[in-house]
């Protein structure tokens, strides 16, 4: 726990003066929106500063439906390769929204697909396939529980598409090890549909 302590009271050093004025502290990570909202307030129970930030932290999902969506390109614009790839927009319902299960626990799972469907040209259906099974280490420590979890909901709910979206990184990485299934953060679609 020391170092768990330590690595948070360096967190607010950074973030608490930024929420204290009002910014907002946006995460791609939705366990990194958990830890913030809800950890941090037991790992450092007197720490004045952790409301600030725990009122502060938000979705990158949740940020831009609240503030809105910069500029975009139409989608016939967007033939360029992103990153040395193929461009990750996939053709209309070809792709699926996996929500995080941190996520939904904060309340907030239709942020995604309330975001993709903002953006042009990107049609996705959700997953609804609950937890993928990988949870950080879990899948690493309990492999059998973890291909358990995912064969139930997840592989058959992405069976068949050809891109998986998915905020969380051990959601993707789940994705692309059991399904063989291309799995992009949401902001990696946004990236591509910056105008």
């Amino acid at each position: 726990m020391g170092v768990a302590r330590r690595a948070l009271r360096g967190m607010l050093d950074r973030l608490a003066p930024l929420a204290m004025e009002g910014v907002p502290v946006v995460v791609l990570e939705p366990s990194c929106w958990s830890m913030l909202r809800e950890d941090a307030a037991r790992l450092l129970p007197d720490d004045p500063r952790v409301p600030w930030v725990r009122d502060a932290v938000r979705s990158l999902e949740r940020h831009l439906l609240d503030t809105g969506l910069p500029p975009l390109r139409p989608p016939a614009s967007r033939g360029a390769a992103l990153a040395g790839r193929e461009p990750l927009a996939a053709p209309p319902s070809a792709a699926v929204a996996h929500s995080h299960c941190h996520s939904r626990a904060l309340g907030d799972e239709g942020a995604l697909g309330a975001l993709l469907d903002a953006l042009p040209g990107v049609e996705a259906r959700p997953s609804g396939a609950g937890c993928c099974g990988m949870a950080g280490a879990f899948g690493y420590r309990h492999p059998e529980v973890s291909l358990a979890i995912a064969a139930d909901r997840l592989l058959p709910a992405i069976r068949g598409a050809s891109l998986v979206v998915a905020p969380g990184t051990s959601c993707r990485h789940q994705v692309t090890e059991l399904a063989g299934v291309r799995a992009v953060h949401p902001a990696q679609l946004l990236r591509e549909a910056l105008a």
